[in-house]
């Protein structure tokens, strides 16, 4: 039996990396601003709490790459929940950002679209 993920081992190298590399930017007029996982977090300090616990992610790709050679089950758990969580952090923040920038006619749109989806599969379904 292999003990070497494989999987979490590629996702902890990847997510070292990224967390290294740009995140959010602005290009314009032959010049750019980038900010990467590191700078975005010494320059959101005044967030408190939630971008403190953004440290937890290269922390945690660490240990799930560690735990990636040894102990597959290990590994696979760490890996759910580093993954897992950084999406949770990543959508809050994106509809946080959304909800302060945008005007009910787009939620308004959005769940008009989302309801259009759901009655079209459901009708897709029952005339099949």
């Amino acid at each position: 039996m292999q003990r070497t993920n494989i999987g979490v081992l590629m996702g902890a190298v990847l997510v070292l990396v990224g967390f290294c590399m740009g995140w959010l930017g602005l290009r314009g007029f032959g010049a750019g601003l980038f900010i990467d996982g590191w700078q975005l977090l010494s320059a959101m300090k005044e967030r408190g709490a939630p971008f403190y616990l953004l440290y937890l992610l290269p922390i945690g790709a660490m240990a799930a790459l560690l735990a990636a050679l040894f102990h597959r089950r290990l590994a696979a758990n760490l890996a759910v929940c580093v993954g897992g969580g950084f999406f949770v952090w990543a959508v809050f923040e994106l509809v946080h950002l959304l909800w302060r920038t945008t005007f009910a006619g787009l939620w308004l749109t959005a769940f008009g679209a989302l309801v259009l989806l759901l009655a079209g599969l459901t009708g897709r379904v029952r005339a099949a």
